[in-house]
């Protein structure tokens, strides 16, 4: 393939395809906001032109965009889509989600969406009463870098919402005002954060004073040294008692699950052996059950991280695992309860 490297993305494209044709595609590019061109060159991503997009992995041939976020690439097929199907913006749409979380899931938007559809509806030009956040989110980013001025954005709680994200405001948090025990990295939303300490409330509170007394803290971060680690990236949170610290990614789909699944492991260390004795019984007896419900390998090969999913989903659906993986929630419930 050819490589174009124009205003800080890297293209590839068949040389077949021809220069001409792509730079029509990337005309549109140059209306991306130049902080998210920046941020797509750094983090590691590259914009693929193929003949035949089914290179891409896919096997259907009529796709006319597809993202694969393992290897930071997008492909969009010019076969199949046209300059008007806006594929350079869905390709940062695509980028987005995958590095930074996804925007829909904070609840302020989610209310907004609901409260402006009939105004929405006027500016997106169609029926977006069955549309969900994150596909309203998604049109809106479209519509306010292809029509950026437009008096009705400033109005509006979502566009408001939609262009913090364009001018990277979504990031500045007022630190001044988190908790102690909680410290907050690179590229974090304050939706992110409220996750967290919605998710830190669930946790026994016996066990949180225990982890704030040993000099433990949470770290959430989106760090793009950990996004770009070739092992790392694909890891969403770990546990180190060097730092004393819990580090959650926050750009993961549900941090609160980390959170606990990491809580885990801070139990699993500080329990008795007669608990993980009786523990490792329960495990033997019901990992083959476990695996069948949650296809998860890793976690049925280690005590440990068995031992931090069951707790996480404990603390995330008490009931469901007492249900379905009975001894386990027994042995997990018998401990927790000493810190309730």
């Amino acid at each position: 393939m050819s490589e174009i490297n124009n205003n800080l993305a890297t293209v590839m494209y068949e040389r077949e395809i021809g220069r001409p044709i792509i730079e029509l595609f990337m005309e549109k590019h140059k209306n991306i906001p130049y902080n998210w061109r920046r941020r797509f060159e750094l983090d590691g991503w590259h914009i693929l032109f193929p003949i035949d997009i089914t290179q891409s992995g896919n096997p259907n041939p009529n796709n006319f965009l597809v993202s694969e976020s393992k290897d930071k690439l997008v492909w969009i097929s010019v076969r199949n889509a046209t300059v008007s199907d806006n594929p350079i913006y869905w390709a940062y749409i695509f980028y987005l989600e995958a590095e930074y979380g996804n925007p829909a899931a904070s609840q302020v938007f989610q209310r907004a969406c609901e409260e402006e559809k009939a105004t929405l509806a006027r500016i997106l030009h169609g029926n977006i009463y069955t549309k969900t956040a994150k596909q309203i989110f998604e049109l809106l980013f479209i519509q306010m870098i292809e029509y950026p001025r437009n008096s009705l954005y400033d109005s509006l709680k979502t566009c408001k919402y939609v262009r913090s994200w364009l001018t990277e405001d979504i990031f500045r948090i007022d630190k001044s005002k988190l908790p102690n025990f909680l410290k907050v990295g690179t590229d974090v939303t304050e939706y992110q954060i409220s996750s967290i300490l919605e998710a830190w409330n669930v946790i026994p509170i016996g066990l949180r004073e225990k982890f704030l007394n040993n000099g433990w803290k949470v770290v959430l971060t989106n760090s793009r040294k950990w996004r770009l680690d070739e092992d790392g990236r694909h890891i969403s949170g770990h546990i180190t008692s060097d730092k004393r610290s819990i580090f959650v990614k926050s750009s993961y789909e549900k941090p609160n699950i980390i959170l606990f699944h990491e809580f885990g492991h801070y139990l699993f260390y500080y329990s008795d052996d007669c608990y993980i004795d009786e523990f490792k019984k329960a495990y033997m007896a019901e990992r083959d059950l476990y695996l069948r419900i949650y296809n998860d390998k890793y976690t049925y090969n280690s005590l440990e991280e068995y031992f931090a999913q069951v707790f996480a989903y404990y603390l995330e659906n008490p009931k469901q695992i007492e249900r379905t993986l009975n001894w386990s929630y027994y042995i997990i419930n018998k401990i927790a309860e000493q810190y309730k």
